[in-house]
């Protein structure tokens, strides 16, 4: 016997709080190596509430780019 449950959504209670941010420079081996591409690192911290979707921009426009290009990971 189905029945059929309504979604629902519950927006976040509690305060909200902007993340910090943190910019890290590439490692030196990729500065002084012959690859033309280069890793930047950005650490968000103290954010409330989650998730928090955080966007890379390259002069002043979305750099939503290729898998290639933009990589995320979340860490707890």
């Amino acid at each position: 016997f189905l029945t059929q449950n309504p979604l629902r959504f519950s927006p976040p209670t509690g305060a909200r709080h902007a993340p910090s941010l943190f910019l890290f420079p590439p490692p030196p081996e990729e500065l002084s190596g012959p690859s033309p591409t280069l890793s930047l690192t950005c650490l968000a911290r103290g954010f409330s509430p989650e998730p928090l979707d955080l966007q890379w921009h390259r002069r002043s426009t979305s750099a939503s780019g290729a898998p290639s290009d933009v990589t995320s990971s979340a860490t707890a």
